[in-house]
Protein backbone atom coordinates (compact mmCIF):
# COMPACT_ATOMS: atom_id res chain seq x y z
CA UNK A 1 0.00 0.00 0.00
CA UNK A 2 1.16 3.69 -0.91
CA UNK A 3 2.46 5.42 2.16
CA UNK A 4 2.03 9.23 3.22
CA UNK A 5 4.50 11.81 2.74
CA UNK A 6 4.96 14.01 5.83
CA UNK A 7 6.55 16.97 3.53
CA UNK A 8 7.48 18.51 6.76
CA UNK A 9 8.99 16.22 8.49
CA UNK A 10 12.91 16.42 7.50
CA UNK A 11 14.94 19.16 6.41
CA UNK A 12 14.74 20.24 2.04
CA UNK A 13 17.44 21.65 0.07
CA UNK A 14 17.30 25.72 0.84
CA UNK A 15 16.80 27.79 -2.14
CA UNK A 16 16.60 30.95 -0.75
CA UNK A 17 17.28 32.95 2.16
CA UNK A 18 19.18 30.73 4.65
CA UNK A 19 16.78 31.28 6.76
CA UNK A 20 14.38 29.51 4.94
CA UNK A 21 10.67 31.58 4.25
CA UNK A 22 9.70 34.31 6.43
CA UNK A 23 7.96 32.55 8.32
CA UNK A 24 10.47 29.90 9.50
CA UNK A 25 9.37 26.55 6.86
CA UNK A 26 11.71 25.38 4.51
CA UNK A 27 12.20 25.65 1.19
CA UNK A 28 12.82 23.11 -0.97
CA UNK A 29 12.76 22.27 -4.75
CA UNK A 30 9.99 23.37 -7.10
CA UNK A 31 8.93 19.96 -8.73
CA UNK A 32 7.59 18.09 -6.19
CA UNK A 33 10.47 15.81 -5.91
CA UNK A 34 10.43 13.35 -2.47
CA UNK A 35 12.19 14.92 0.37
CA UNK A 36 10.95 12.50 3.18
CA UNK A 37 9.47 9.54 3.83
CA UNK A 38 7.13 8.54 6.63
CA UNK A 39 3.80 6.84 6.70
CA UNK A 40 0.17 7.70 8.22
CA UNK A 41 1.19 7.49 11.66
CA UNK A 42 4.01 10.30 11.69
CA UNK A 43 2.66 12.58 9.17
CA UNK A 44 1.45 15.19 12.21
CA UNK A 45 3.98 17.68 10.50
CA UNK A 46 1.96 18.02 7.41
CA UNK A 47 -0.31 20.43 6.45
CA UNK A 48 -3.47 20.85 4.29
CA UNK A 49 -2.90 19.21 0.56
CA UNK A 50 0.87 17.97 2.06
CA UNK A 51 -1.03 15.47 4.03
CA UNK A 52 -2.85 14.04 0.47
CA UNK A 53 1.07 13.36 -1.19
CA UNK A 54 1.92 9.48 -0.99
CA UNK A 55 4.93 7.83 -1.29
CA UNK A 56 4.68 5.05 -4.01
CA UNK A 57 5.97 1.87 -4.03
CA UNK A 58 8.86 0.61 -7.32
CA UNK A 59 10.24 4.30 -7.87
CA UNK A 60 6.33 5.46 -8.96
CA UNK A 61 4.59 8.70 -8.51
CA UNK A 62 1.67 10.29 -8.64
CA UNK A 63 1.74 12.34 -11.75
CA UNK A 64 -0.33 15.13 -13.32
CA UNK A 65 0.18 16.56 -16.67
CA UNK A 66 -1.35 18.70 -19.16
CA UNK A 67 -0.36 21.88 -21.53
CA UNK A 68 -1.14 25.23 -21.06
CA UNK A 69 -2.98 27.51 -23.64
CA UNK A 70 -3.52 30.87 -24.68
CA UNK A 71 -6.94 32.18 -24.05
CA UNK A 72 -7.90 30.73 -27.55
CA UNK A 73 -7.21 27.40 -26.14
CA UNK A 74 -5.13 26.49 -29.07
CA UNK A 75 -2.05 28.64 -28.88
CA UNK A 76 0.33 26.29 -26.54
CA UNK A 77 2.34 28.58 -24.07
CA UNK A 78 6.27 28.46 -23.21
CA UNK A 79 7.08 28.68 -19.13
CA UNK A 80 3.79 29.22 -18.00
CA UNK A 81 3.95 28.49 -13.83
CA UNK A 82 1.63 25.32 -12.88
CA UNK A 83 1.02 25.14 -9.33
CA UNK A 84 -1.26 22.77 -6.47
CA UNK A 85 -1.87 25.80 -3.65
CA UNK A 86 -1.70 24.78 -0.27
CA UNK A 87 -3.67 27.37 0.75
CA UNK A 88 -6.22 29.85 -0.32
CA UNK A 89 -5.09 31.94 -3.36
CA UNK A 90 -5.79 35.62 -2.54
CA UNK A 91 -7.03 38.54 -4.87
CA UNK A 92 -4.71 39.41 -7.18
CA UNK A 93 -3.01 42.99 -6.47
CA UNK A 94 -4.23 45.39 -9.17
CA UNK A 95 -1.44 48.49 -10.62
CA UNK A 96 2.05 48.70 -11.52
CA UNK A 97 4.12 45.78 -9.51
CA UNK A 98 8.49 44.72 -9.55
CA UNK A 99 7.30 40.83 -10.28
CA UNK A 100 10.71 39.50 -10.60
CA UNK A 101 11.19 35.27 -10.71
CA UNK A 102 11.86 33.62 -7.81
CA UNK A 103 9.62 34.32 -4.90
CA UNK A 104 6.83 32.07 -3.49
CA UNK A 105 3.81 31.81 -5.46
CA UNK A 106 0.22 32.98 -3.68
CA UNK A 107 -1.50 30.01 -2.05
CA UNK A 108 2.25 28.71 -1.00
CA UNK A 109 2.39 25.74 -3.42
CA UNK A 110 2.45 21.79 -2.49
CA UNK A 111 4.01 21.30 -5.92
CA UNK A 112 4.87 23.60 -9.22
CA UNK A 113 6.36 23.16 -12.62
CA UNK A 114 6.94 25.34 -15.60
CA UNK A 115 5.91 24.31 -19.15
CA UNK A 116 8.42 23.60 -21.96
CA UNK A 117 8.64 24.50 -25.42
CA UNK A 118 5.49 22.46 -26.49
CA UNK A 119 3.57 24.22 -23.51
CA UNK A 120 3.33 20.86 -21.21
CA UNK A 121 3.64 20.45 -17.50
CA UNK A 122 4.08 17.61 -15.32
CA UNK A 123 3.48 17.95 -11.31
CA UNK A 124 5.10 15.14 -9.54
CA UNK A 125 3.99 14.06 -6.44
CA UNK A 126 1.03 15.75 -6.51
CA UNK A 127 -1.67 15.40 -4.14
CA UNK A 128 -4.39 12.80 -4.38
CA UNK A 129 -7.93 12.75 -3.50
CA UNK A 130 -11.21 14.68 -4.87
CA UNK A 131 -11.46 18.01 -6.04
CA UNK A 132 -7.25 19.25 -6.22
CA UNK A 133 -6.82 22.74 -6.81
CA UNK A 134 -4.69 24.19 -9.51
CA UNK A 135 -3.59 27.48 -10.58
CA UNK A 136 -2.25 28.03 -13.99
CA UNK A 137 -0.06 31.70 -14.26
CA UNK A 138 1.90 33.84 -16.67
CA UNK A 139 2.89 37.12 -14.74
CA UNK A 140 -0.44 38.73 -13.69
CA UNK A 141 -2.82 35.85 -16.71
CA UNK A 142 -4.27 33.60 -13.73
CA UNK A 143 -6.65 31.43 -13.87
CA UNK A 144 -7.95 28.95 -10.64
CA UNK A 145 -9.52 25.43 -11.57
CA UNK A 146 -10.16 22.28 -9.71
CA UNK A 147 -9.23 18.68 -11.15
CA UNK A 148 -12.22 16.33 -9.85
CA UNK A 149 -10.15 13.70 -9.07
CA UNK A 150 -6.45 12.92 -8.76
CA UNK A 151 -5.80 9.41 -8.44
CA UNK A 152 -2.28 7.49 -6.44
CA UNK A 153 0.59 6.44 -7.83
CA UNK A 154 -0.32 6.78 -11.60
CA UNK A 155 -0.37 8.97 -14.38
CA UNK A 156 -2.77 11.74 -14.28
CA UNK A 157 -3.81 13.66 -17.32
CA UNK A 158 -5.89 16.97 -18.58
CA UNK A 159 -6.85 16.71 -22.33
CA UNK A 160 -9.17 19.44 -22.71
CA UNK A 161 -8.38 22.75 -23.41
CA UNK A 162 -10.93 24.71 -21.68
CA UNK A 163 -9.34 23.08 -18.67
CA UNK A 164 -5.69 24.34 -18.65
CA UNK A 165 -6.14 27.82 -21.20
CA UNK A 166 -5.75 31.09 -19.50
CA UNK A 167 -8.87 33.22 -18.76
CA UNK A 168 -10.62 35.19 -21.76
CA UNK A 169 -11.77 37.37 -19.43
CA UNK A 170 -11.77 38.80 -15.64
CA UNK A 171 -14.99 36.29 -15.09
CA UNK A 172 -12.86 33.47 -15.16
CA UNK A 173 -9.54 34.37 -13.72
CA UNK A 174 -6.99 37.37 -13.45
CA UNK A 175 -5.95 39.39 -16.38
CA UNK A 176 -2.97 42.11 -16.65
CA UNK A 177 -4.57 45.08 -17.69
CA UNK A 178 -2.86 46.06 -21.06
CA UNK A 179 -2.87 49.57 -23.23
CA UNK A 180 -2.59 48.84 -27.02
CA UNK A 181 -1.73 51.32 -29.71
CA UNK A 182 -3.32 51.50 -33.57
CA UNK A 183 -0.31 51.58 -36.02
CA UNK A 184 -0.96 51.65 -40.00
CA UNK A 185 2.24 49.82 -40.25
CA UNK A 186 1.68 47.18 -37.59
CA UNK A 187 -1.68 45.78 -36.54
CA UNK A 188 -0.59 44.35 -33.56
CA UNK A 189 -4.20 45.28 -32.03
CA UNK A 190 -5.58 42.13 -34.23
CA UNK A 191 -3.12 40.04 -32.02
CA UNK A 192 -6.11 40.70 -28.95
CA UNK A 193 -8.96 38.43 -30.75
CA UNK A 194 -6.47 36.23 -32.25
CA UNK A 195 -5.49 35.39 -28.54
CA UNK A 196 -9.07 34.47 -27.32
CA UNK A 197 -9.13 37.93 -25.21
CA UNK A 198 -13.36 38.48 -24.37
CA UNK A 199 -14.33 41.40 -26.50
CA UNK A 200 -16.36 42.36 -23.20
CA UNK A 201 -12.72 42.86 -21.99
CA UNK A 202 -12.10 45.99 -24.93
CA UNK A 203 -12.31 49.56 -23.96
CA UNK A 204 -11.10 52.65 -23.91
CA UNK A 205 -9.64 55.42 -21.59
CA UNK A 206 -11.27 55.70 -18.65
CA UNK A 207 -13.20 52.25 -18.23
CA UNK A 208 -12.76 49.07 -16.20
CA UNK A 209 -11.39 47.03 -18.78
CA UNK A 210 -8.49 44.70 -19.13
CA UNK A 211 -7.51 46.03 -22.59
CA UNK A 212 -7.45 49.41 -23.29
CA UNK A 213 -7.14 50.66 -27.19
CA UNK A 214 -5.39 53.70 -28.13
CA UNK A 215 -5.37 55.75 -31.46
CA UNK A 216 -1.87 55.69 -33.18
CA UNK A 217 -1.00 58.68 -35.21
CA UNK A 218 -1.38 56.85 -38.15
CA UNK A 219 -4.76 56.15 -37.90
CA UNK A 220 -6.25 60.11 -37.45
CA UNK A 221 -4.65 60.24 -41.15
CA UNK A 222 -5.51 56.69 -43.11
CA UNK A 223 -9.13 55.31 -43.16
CA UNK A 224 -10.21 56.83 -39.43
CA UNK A 225 -11.01 55.08 -36.23
CA UNK A 226 -14.67 54.12 -37.74
CA UNK A 227 -13.23 50.67 -38.72
CA UNK A 228 -12.94 49.76 -35.12
CA UNK A 229 -17.09 50.21 -34.22
CA UNK A 230 -18.65 53.49 -32.64
CA UNK A 231 -17.93 52.30 -29.13
CA UNK A 232 -13.76 51.53 -29.39
CA UNK A 233 -13.71 54.58 -32.25
CA UNK A 234 -13.79 57.20 -29.14
CA UNK A 235 -10.15 55.95 -27.98
CA UNK A 236 -7.99 58.62 -27.15
CA UNK A 237 -4.77 59.67 -28.57
CA UNK A 238 -2.36 57.47 -28.07
CA UNK A 239 0.08 60.60 -27.20
CA UNK A 240 -2.47 60.85 -24.04
CA UNK A 241 -1.04 56.98 -22.74
CA UNK A 242 3.16 57.68 -23.02
CA UNK A 243 2.66 61.46 -22.27
CA UNK A 244 2.52 60.88 -18.24
CA UNK A 245 3.90 58.30 -16.58
CA UNK A 246 1.12 58.42 -14.02
CA UNK A 247 -1.12 57.19 -17.33
CA UNK A 248 1.46 54.49 -18.15
CA UNK A 249 1.11 53.18 -14.15
CA UNK A 250 -2.50 52.28 -14.82
CA UNK A 251 -1.17 49.44 -17.23
CA UNK A 252 1.01 46.31 -17.01
CA UNK A 253 2.11 46.63 -20.42
CA UNK A 254 2.02 49.08 -23.47
CA UNK A 255 1.79 47.39 -26.86
CA UNK A 256 2.88 49.71 -28.98
CA UNK A 257 2.07 49.26 -33.03
CA UNK A 258 4.25 50.93 -36.02
CA UNK A 259 2.87 53.87 -37.09
CA UNK A 260 5.14 54.26 -39.70
CA UNK A 261 7.73 56.87 -38.80
CA UNK A 262 9.44 58.53 -35.32
CA UNK A 263 6.71 61.40 -35.33
CA UNK A 264 8.64 62.95 -33.09
CA UNK A 265 6.78 66.95 -33.61
CA UNK A 266 3.53 65.14 -33.61
CA UNK A 267 2.64 63.16 -30.59
CA UNK A 268 5.92 62.15 -28.92
CA UNK A 269 7.37 65.76 -26.63
CA UNK A 270 10.36 65.01 -24.81
CA UNK A 271 8.36 64.61 -21.51
CA UNK A 272 7.26 60.92 -23.09
CA UNK A 273 10.45 59.93 -23.33
CA UNK A 274 10.99 60.35 -19.46
CA UNK A 275 7.44 59.14 -18.83
CA UNK A 276 8.24 55.61 -20.28
CA UNK A 277 11.77 55.36 -18.91
CA UNK A 278 10.22 55.78 -15.58
CA UNK A 279 7.50 52.98 -16.72
CA UNK A 280 9.60 50.81 -17.49
CA UNK A 281 12.30 51.12 -14.11
CA UNK A 282 9.08 51.12 -12.09
CA UNK A 283 8.13 47.92 -13.27
CA UNK A 284 6.29 48.47 -16.84
CA UNK A 285 6.71 46.65 -20.05
CA UNK A 286 6.99 47.76 -23.87
CA UNK A 287 6.21 45.67 -26.71
CA UNK A 288 6.96 47.41 -30.07
CA UNK A 289 8.04 47.17 -33.77
CA UNK A 290 9.79 49.05 -36.13
CA UNK A 291 9.58 52.97 -35.21
CA UNK A 292 8.54 52.01 -31.70
CA UNK A 293 12.32 51.88 -31.04
CA UNK A 294 12.39 55.90 -30.71
CA UNK A 295 11.50 54.67 -26.73
CA UNK A 296 15.08 53.12 -26.83
CA UNK A 297 16.49 55.19 -29.50
CA UNK A 298 15.40 59.02 -27.73
CA UNK A 299 15.07 57.29 -23.67
CA UNK A 300 16.12 59.86 -20.87
CA UNK A 301 18.35 57.10 -19.36
CA UNK A 302 21.47 57.21 -21.35
CA UNK A 303 22.19 53.42 -19.90
CA UNK A 304 19.16 52.56 -21.70
CA UNK A 305 19.79 54.75 -24.81
CA UNK A 306 23.18 53.06 -25.38
CA UNK A 307 22.17 48.67 -25.32
CA UNK A 308 22.61 49.79 -29.02
CA UNK A 309 22.73 51.70 -32.04
CA UNK A 310 19.66 52.67 -33.58
CA UNK A 311 19.95 54.47 -36.66
CA UNK A 312 16.88 54.35 -37.96
CA UNK A 313 15.34 55.32 -41.68
CA UNK A 314 13.77 52.15 -42.02
CA UNK A 315 15.78 50.70 -44.16
CA UNK A 316 15.15 46.58 -45.76
CA UNK A 317 17.34 43.87 -44.11
CA UNK A 318 17.48 40.28 -45.10
CA UNK A 319 14.47 38.08 -44.30
CA UNK A 320 13.80 35.93 -43.14
CA UNK A 321 15.21 35.97 -39.26
CA UNK A 322 17.21 33.36 -38.19
CA UNK A 323 16.93 32.86 -34.21
CA UNK A 324 19.72 33.06 -31.86
CA UNK A 325 19.33 29.14 -30.06
CA UNK A 326 22.47 29.49 -28.20
CA UNK A 327 20.85 30.54 -25.02
CA UNK A 328 18.34 28.66 -23.17
CA UNK A 329 15.21 30.81 -23.70
CA UNK A 330 16.17 31.51 -27.35
CA UNK A 331 16.31 27.85 -27.87
CA UNK A 332 12.83 27.83 -26.86
CA UNK A 333 11.63 30.09 -29.30
CA UNK A 334 12.76 28.08 -31.94
CA UNK A 335 11.50 24.85 -30.64
CA UNK A 336 8.12 26.20 -29.62
CA UNK A 337 7.93 27.88 -33.14
CA UNK A 338 8.67 24.76 -34.74
CA UNK A 339 5.99 22.88 -32.68
CA UNK A 340 3.32 25.86 -33.79
CA UNK A 341 4.72 25.75 -37.51
CA UNK A 342 5.76 22.23 -37.68
CA UNK A 343 6.66 22.46 -41.58
CA UNK A 344 8.97 25.66 -41.65
CA UNK A 345 12.31 25.71 -41.27
CA UNK A 346 13.88 25.83 -37.88
CA UNK A 347 15.47 28.59 -35.99
CA UNK A 348 13.58 31.35 -38.68
CA UNK A 349 11.35 33.44 -38.81
CA UNK A 350 9.58 35.10 -41.68
CA UNK A 351 8.08 38.97 -41.44
CA UNK A 352 6.27 40.84 -43.39
CA UNK A 353 9.37 43.23 -43.90
CA UNK A 354 12.63 43.01 -41.49
CA UNK A 355 14.35 46.29 -41.31
CA UNK A 356 18.29 47.92 -40.36
CA UNK A 357 17.73 49.72 -37.62
CA UNK A 358 20.07 48.17 -34.83
CA UNK A 359 23.99 47.93 -34.53
CA UNK A 360 26.57 46.99 -32.09
CA UNK A 361 24.18 45.74 -29.42
CA UNK A 362 25.45 46.07 -25.65
CA UNK A 363 25.20 42.51 -24.09
CA UNK A 364 24.71 41.51 -21.54
CA UNK A 365 22.27 44.45 -21.27
CA UNK A 366 20.86 43.65 -24.64
CA UNK A 367 19.64 40.23 -25.18
CA UNK A 368 19.91 39.74 -29.16
CA UNK A 369 16.88 36.79 -30.25
CA UNK A 370 17.25 36.98 -33.92
CA UNK A 371 19.34 38.51 -36.59
CA UNK A 372 19.65 38.79 -40.34
CA UNK A 373 22.15 39.92 -42.70
CA UNK A 374 22.57 43.77 -43.53
CA UNK A 375 22.42 44.91 -47.60
CA UNK A 376 25.35 47.36 -46.41
CA UNK A 377 27.57 44.46 -45.37
CA UNK A 378 26.28 41.35 -46.36
CA UNK A 379 28.87 39.53 -44.58
CA UNK A 380 27.36 41.08 -41.47
CA UNK A 381 24.51 40.03 -39.18
CA UNK A 382 22.76 42.47 -37.22
CA UNK A 383 19.85 42.30 -34.52
CA UNK A 384 16.18 41.96 -35.54
CA UNK A 385 14.62 40.27 -32.08
CA UNK A 386 15.91 41.99 -29.04
CA UNK A 387 14.91 42.70 -24.97
CA UNK A 388 16.35 44.72 -22.44
CA UNK A 389 15.58 44.07 -19.12
CA UNK A 390 15.22 47.36 -16.85
CA UNK A 391 17.10 50.28 -15.38
CA UNK A 392 20.35 48.93 -17.26
CA UNK A 393 22.84 48.67 -15.33
CA UNK A 394 21.69 47.09 -11.90
CA UNK A 395 22.15 43.51 -11.25
CA UNK A 396 19.13 40.85 -12.56
CA UNK A 397 17.73 41.11 -8.45
CA UNK A 398 17.17 45.00 -8.48
CA UNK A 399 15.48 45.02 -12.24
CA UNK A 400 11.47 45.40 -12.95
CA UNK A 401 10.71 46.27 -16.16
CA UNK A 402 10.82 45.08 -19.78
CA UNK A 403 11.23 46.28 -22.91
CA UNK A 404 10.71 43.95 -26.48
CA UNK A 405 11.45 45.72 -30.07
CA UNK A 406 11.18 43.76 -33.39
CA UNK A 407 13.02 45.38 -36.00
CA UNK A 408 10.64 44.16 -38.42
CA UNK A 409 6.78 44.24 -39.51
CA UNK A 410 5.10 40.59 -38.77
CA UNK A 411 1.23 41.57 -39.75
CA UNK A 412 -0.06 42.72 -42.81
CA UNK A 413 0.38 46.05 -43.01
CA UNK A 414 -1.35 47.88 -45.66
CA UNK A 415 -4.23 50.33 -44.07
CA UNK A 416 -6.76 49.16 -46.64
CA UNK A 417 -6.39 45.70 -45.13
CA UNK A 418 -7.90 46.48 -42.22
CA UNK A 419 -11.59 48.19 -42.86
CA UNK A 420 -13.00 46.14 -40.08
CA UNK A 421 -11.89 45.52 -36.84
CA UNK A 422 -11.92 42.74 -36.02
CA UNK A 423 -12.88 40.98 -38.87
CA UNK A 424 -10.08 41.66 -41.40
CA UNK A 425 -8.02 40.14 -38.70
CA UNK A 426 -8.66 36.58 -39.15
CA UNK A 427 -8.91 34.23 -36.39
CA UNK A 428 -5.73 32.77 -36.36
CA UNK A 429 -2.11 33.23 -36.46
CA UNK A 430 -0.38 33.69 -39.78
CA UNK A 431 3.14 32.31 -40.30
CA UNK A 432 5.56 34.51 -38.37
CA UNK A 433 2.73 36.26 -36.25
CA UNK A 434 3.35 33.42 -33.85
CA UNK A 435 6.51 35.25 -32.67
CA UNK A 436 4.54 38.67 -31.58
CA UNK A 437 2.68 35.97 -29.39
CA UNK A 438 5.14 34.73 -27.99
CA UNK A 439 7.17 37.99 -26.92
CA UNK A 440 3.46 38.96 -25.42
CA UNK A 441 3.66 36.41 -23.18
CA UNK A 442 7.25 36.50 -22.27
CA UNK A 443 6.83 40.27 -21.21
CA UNK A 444 3.57 39.49 -19.21
CA UNK A 445 6.33 36.94 -17.38
CA UNK A 446 8.07 37.39 -14.30
CA UNK A 447 11.98 39.17 -14.73
CA UNK A 448 14.69 36.88 -15.25
CA UNK A 449 17.79 36.19 -16.86
CA UNK A 450 17.21 35.60 -20.23
CA UNK A 451 20.41 33.50 -20.59
CA UNK A 452 19.36 31.14 -17.56
CA UNK A 453 17.24 28.34 -17.43
CA UNK A 454 14.10 29.20 -16.14
CA UNK A 455 13.36 27.69 -12.77
CA UNK A 456 10.17 26.64 -10.80
CA UNK A 457 9.43 28.25 -7.63
CA UNK A 458 10.67 27.42 -4.49
CA UNK A 459 8.12 25.03 -1.85
CA UNK A 460 7.54 25.86 1.41
CA UNK A 461 7.80 22.91 3.33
Amino acid sequence: MPGFLAACSTPAQNRGDPSGSPDGSRIGIGDGGSIGVSDASNNSACKNLQCQQRICPDETTTTLTGTVYAPNGTLPLYNALVYIPNSPVPPATPGLSCDRCGGIPPGNPVVAALTDHRGVFELKNVPVGKNIPLVIQVGKWRRQATVPEIVECQPNKLTNPEQTRLPRNRKEGDMPRIAITTGDCDNLVCLIPKLGIDPAEWGIAGEDKAVTFYAGAAYLEVNGLQKFGPHLAQMKDAASLWGKVEELSKYDMAILSCECDELLDENKPEAAFQAVTDYLARGGRVFGTDYQYVWLRYSSDPKLRSVMNIRGGSRIAENPVKLDTSFPKGKALADWLSVIQPASTYGQVSCQHVFDNFSMPMQPALQVWGSSRTPDVPDETRPRFVTVNTPVGLPPEKQCGRAVDLDAHVTLTAPDVLKSYPQDCGTTLRPGEEVLAFFFFDIASCIQEDTKDPEPPPIVR
